[in-house]
């Protein structure tokens, strides 16, 4: 029995590390293929600004970056964390082109999608005891999902990955600091981490019941709320800052004619809160379905389409019943809990964030990237109830990953024709500003 307990643990590491360099592979794969990549058009009008000076950063540029009627559609300085990241990667993917014609969405956040976020997320599983076998399955679910591809294969702003970047690093320092409540310097790297997520993107405000949902010591502990009450408090008053006066004194262009006040006075408008409830179902199915993989099969569908979503439906299904069937009827492991209290927090708050734009319902693709975070610590609970089983883990992983390729292909090729088409766009690429510098390049050789 103990040889056969060894076998099937060093085979579970085999079957998960092919996993995860196929996911890899198939990433690289569709990569290539020049129909999937695009740019978001309203990203052009950012990096045309930033390309005023070429591809060398001068002090004219640091006044562009603060420049919300460059970033912002109304006067904001609440993401002033991703203004500086997409400075850069404009100056980045700009040099690229003195050499060669770059690929559509090369940018300096696929380190984060591809290498750094997974990085954090395998680092903090690790830190929960989950086996290493568990942790590749779960960081190659993490790189499948739409929440992470559509910030490789869609180029556009880099807050949303920030902001994931963030919310991961802060639960690694919260887990830290709750095993070693003497090193304050945890604690300090947390509150930071914490304050870059909100000021990366609005969505970075999900840390905090990511924080105190998973780490509610941090919250209670009499030597360190404090603390994060003055975190709060900080972060609050910057942000309100941030919307009305600031940028009076950080912008290039007047004020005049501009409602500072936009976002604050849709909040409380009933017309815009009633869509947080009347969407909730709907975002909720999107945001499940999509993540999971499982997509809306119509009587037209192809024989291998049908199969693949009814093979995946009952991975699915195979994963929660053995999951429930092992706790005997008892309430699951509070983990478990907490990971499903923020599935819940995440859909409303999405909702509440659509209920301000002209999209009441969307899915994971790009607006909800923060919502695979509590879905992966969630799935790690059920992957863990199938130790021992591991060439049957695997193969359920293997029919949702499949399913989950296929149908972030469709998403993505949907979400591309419909707002390209909005803008009256058949074929978006590069910005003019970008292929001006090769045409210079060009003419100088």
């Amino acid at each position: 029995m103990k040889i056969l307990s060894v076998f099937d643990q060093r085979s579970s590491w085999v079957i998960a590390i092919v996993i995860i360099l196929l996911v890899y592979s198939y990433i690289a794969v569709q990569l290539s293929n020049y129909e999937n990549p695009w740019v978001l058009p309203e990203m052009h009008k950012i990096e045309e600004a930033y390309l005023k000076t070429g591809v060398t950063i001068g002090v004219q540029d640091i006044f562009r970056i603060w420049d919300w009627q460059i970033n912002e559609a109304h006067s904001r300085v609440t993401r002033w964390v991703a203004w500086h990241m997409d400075f850069l990667d404009t100056k980045f993917r700009a040099w690229l082109w003195q050499f060669t014609f770059p690929h559509p969405s090369a940018s300096l956040m696929w380190g984060w999608c591809l290498v750094l976020n997974p990085l954090l997320l395998g680092i903090y599983l690790r830190l929960r005891r989950f086996s290493v076998a568990v942790v590749l399955l779960v960081v190659a679910f993490y790189l499948m999902t739409p929440e992470t591809l559509s910030g490789v294969f869609m180029h556009f702003r880099s807050g949303k990955i920030l902001a994931n970047f963030f919310m991961l690093l802060a639960l690694v320092l919260a887990w830290l600091s709750e095993a070693n409540p003497r090193r304050w310097l945890y604690l300090v790297g947390l509150c930071l981490a914490m304050m870059l997520s909100t000021f990366a993107d609005e969505a970075g405000f999900f840390v905090f019941p990511l924080i105190l949902c998973i780490h509610p010591k941090i919250f209670i502990d009499r030597r360190r709320w404090w603390w994060m009450a003055v975190t709060l408090a900080l972060i609050f008053v910057a942000y309100a800052w941030g919307i009305k006066a600031m940028c009076h004194y950080v912008s290039q262009t007047p004020m005049i004619g501009v409602d500072q006040y936009f976002v604050f006075k849709r909040m409380f408008q009933s017309k815009y809160l009633q869509y947080i409830f009347i969407n909730m179902g709907s975002n909720m199915v999107a945001l499940f379905t999509q993540t999971m993989g499982l997509a809306y099969v119509h009587a037209k569908a192809s024989l291998g389409h049908k199969l693949i979503n009814i093979a995946c439906a009952a991975a699915w299904i195979m994963l929660i019943i053995k999951f429930f069937k092992d706790n005997n009827g008892r309430l699951p492991e509070k983990y478990y809990i907490s990971g499903v209290i923020l599935l819940f927090i995440a859909c409303s708050y999405h909702c509440f964030l659509m209920s301000m734009t002209e999209n009441r319902v969307w899915g994971p693709y790009y607006y909800d990237s923060y919502f695979a975070i509590p879905f992966v610590l969630t799935l790690a609970v059920l992957l863990r109830s199938w130790e021992g089983h591991a060439w049957w883990r695997g193969l359920m992983m293997s029919v949702i990953l499949c399913a989950m390729g296929g149908m972030f292909l469709y998403t993505n090729l949907v979400y591309k024709n419909s707002i390209l088409a909005n803008h009256r766009l058949i074929f978006v690429r590069y910005s003019t500003a970008a292929i001006s510098i090769l045409i210079r390049r060009l003419s100088r050789n």
